[in-house]
């Protein structure tokens, strides 16, 4: 679909598109019943309003337009919970169109809280070699200073949680299935 947008800006001198998808909940006003997604804008047409000095808010293009599109094209990344969602293998990209996987048997993404010491991407992207495979999470709630090995499954309902000063580090290959996990020596009783 992206090659189609473009082509079609180009072809029709369009100097700014946005894609916008309509709110899903019934209670929002209805002059809030759109938002922005992604904005497509010629660079050639800002150079030229830059060099103008023309930049006023009322009115910047001369050709624009927007295209709704259904909320299934976007998934939101507001924080790293939704990210850690985004890159594990419960979704894939296929053909530009992001693609749950079909062997997810829940129909709802599983809940993911994590806590403080994840909240900034760099920390986040730290404390896991890799992300694991989550297709069969249900929700994950992870508190304290917890670290993830490579090549790790999580299944049903999963809590860790690191106290005040404590450390936990899943190691490589683990399974972890229905667990909670509360010090280092939990680690013991994973399968892998």
């Amino acid at each position: 679909m992206i090659a189609e947008i473009l082509n079609y800006l180009g072809q029709n001198d369009i100097e700014l598109c946005l894609e916008v998808t309509p709110k899903s909940s019934i209670l929002t006003p209805k002059k809030d019943w759109r938002f922005t997604d992604t904005m497509w804008m010629s660079i050639q047409s800002m150079e030229k309003l830059v060099a103008k000095d023309s930049l006023t808010i009322s009115k910047i293009f001369d050709q624009h337009f927007a295209i709704s599109v259904p909320n299934a094209r976007y998934l939101p990344v507001e924080a790293t919970s939704d990210l850690f969602l985004l890159q594990s293998d419960l979704y894939t990209f296929i053909e530009d169109k992001l693609t749950r996987n079909t062997t997810r048997d829940n129909p709802t993404d599983p809940s993911i809280q994590l806590g403080p010491v994840f909240r900034n991407v760099n920390d986040f992207k730290e404390r896991f070699k890799s992300i694991p495979s989550i297709v069969g999470l249900d929700s994950l709630k992870v508190t304290g200073d917890v670290w993830f090995g490579a090549g790790i499954t999580l299944k049903g309902e999963v809590n860790i949680h690191a106290g005040p000063g404590a450390r936990i580090v899943i190691p490589d290959g683990a399974v972890l299935e229905n667990k909670t996990i509360t010090s280092q020596e939990g680690i013991g009783e994973i399968s892998s």
